[in-house]
């Protein structure tokens, strides 16, 4: 979807896209509520706690629900197909195309760091073989909300900067629109600005520390941002703070990052401290309520004593991994290599 004409402007949705999107929510749903369809649950992760879904506040960002699972693979000449075993068999050496937020993230990054498994289902496209995607997390999300365990459902919000109108003011019609996109009620339902950020900021920041053992050692959805999948969620809880204006709502970010020479987070440091629940190291800035600081990190990108400082709430050296550089949106991709 390039945008949606709303109250007589046109309204950019930048990357999202979408075709017969409420049709397909609300046959699932009357399927589902005829016991037609079963939605898994989300299942228990390696710190005992219920693994996530795209609508926990411990993933979410400040434009959630709104990147695809599909990888592409992509060659020197401009080739492009989707990433299926035909494909890679005929082009090879060809790199791997995917978004490394919100859907990606959760089902092909933090699922596994936890021990959970996304939803799959046969892809049709790649000879039946199972893959997860967007409109079965955002089923599952909804299922499983409210259960005990899940906590609070993050809805998109007012202040979400994809939903905002064209002069950056809140918009409940283009939210509303974008919600019904992704099988999610309309306004009012969820929280306000102030409280999404509020919990977004509280369950995530904790939800992290709790992890970090878990989560240092996946890898990150984009390595020349972020040294591991830790490093890269702090990051990104950190620029959500910040593109969804939190700030104004008068509280403070929490959680701030030290970069290497290169520009690579490899450290992060939480203002409100909270212990990891699983065996391991820990946070190497357990205790530092604010970066930057000194840290020693095995990741190749890191020269000692190279580290350069982002400040308690202050501005990061990338975008937001979910692709948000606002005012323009920047597609942020990560590439592999196939032999």
């Amino acid at each position: 979807m390039a945008g949606e004409d709303i109250n007589g402007e046109f309204s950019s949705f930048t990357q999202v896209g979408a075709c017969n999107a409420t049709v397909f929510f609300n046959a699932a749903n009357m399927a589902i509520a005829a016991h037609k369809l079963s939605v898994p649950a989300p299942g228990t992760a390696k710190d005992g706690q219920t693994c996530l879904t795209t609508r926990s506040f411990a993933l979410i960002d400040q434009d959630q629900s709104d990147n695809v699972t599909t990888e592409y693979l992509t060659t020197g000449n401009g080739q492009t197909a989707q990433d299926t075993a035909a494909n890679r068999g005929s082009l090879g050496g060809a790199a791997t195309l995917f978004n490394g937020s919100d859907n990606g993230l959760l089902d092909l990054f933090v699922d596994p760091a936890l021990g959970c498994s996304p939803w799959e289902v046969p892809n049709l496209a790649d000879g039946g073989a199972p893959a997860p995607g967007l409109p079965l997390d955002e089923l599952q999300a909804a299922a499983w909300a409210g259960r005990q365990g899940s906590g609070p459902s993050a809805l998109v919000p007012l202040n979400d900067p994809m939903t905002v109108d064209g002069n950056g003011n809140v918009s409940t019609d283009k939210t509303n629109t974008y919600r019904s996109l992704v099988d999610m009620p309309s306004l009012p339902a969820g929280e306000s600005p102030a409280a999404y950020c509020a919990d977004m900021e509280k369950i995530q920041g904790s939800r992290l520390q709790q992890d970090v053992n878990l989560l240092v050692k996946g890898s990150s959805p984009q390595p020349d941002a972020a040294s591991n999948l830790f490093t890269f969620m702090a990051m990104r809880l950190q620029q959500s703070f910040m593109n969804l204006n939190c700030g104004s709502f008068g509280m403070n970010n929490d959680v701030s990052t030290s970069a290497d020479g290169n520009g690579v987070v490899v450290a992060a440091c939480f203002a409100a401290q909270v212990g990891p629940v699983t065996p391991g190291q820990g946070n190497p800035m357990a205790g530092t309520a604010t970066c930057p600081a000194t840290v020693s990190d095995p990741s190749p990108s890191t020269s000692p004593g190279a580290t350069q400082g982002q400040g308690h709430g202050g501005q990061g050296h990338h975008p937001s991994p979910s692709g948000m550089s606002r005012p323009q949106v920047q597609n942020y991709w990560h590439q592999h290599h196939h032999g």
